[in-house]
């Protein structure tokens, strides 16, 4: 199979785009750290994880169109165990973090509610 010959200009260009790409990521980064900051949410999962009350009802929103209401069980890196409330019989639902979009103490109102997203 032979090999294809790539000039310097070619290098060159695509030094500046990966260039360009770390610069735009740095960016994001600090467009992200900015948002964390101005809602007041830590951008470290382990902080957040020990802000969220075992005792206490929260909402679980997932990627798909599922919520899920209930007490925290346990946690690991990969998932979160839940005991659902507002249902009979009670049971037990594990999320995938990857697929949390993310946790709230549910509102009796009617308004959008602001969420811990993770």
């Amino acid at each position: 199979m032979p090999k294809e010959a790539i000039s310097f200009a070619a290098v060159e260009t695509l030094e500046k785009q990966i260039h360009q790409n770390r610069e735009d990521i740095n960016l994001l980064k600090q467009e992200i750290q900015r948002l964390h900051t101005e809602l007041g949410l830590s951008s470290d999962p382990d902080e957040f994880e020990a802000q969220l009350s075992k005792e206490e009802v929260l909402e679980f929103g997932t990627l798909g169109d599922g919520v899920v209401k209930g007490k925290i069980n346990w946690m690991n890196p990969y998932l979160i165990s839940i005991t659902t409330s507002g249902e009979a019989p009670a049971s037990e639902v594990l999320i995938f973090k990857h697929a949390l979009c993310y946790i709230r103490k549910p509102e009796e109102k009617s308004i959008p509610r602001r969420g811990m997203y993770v």
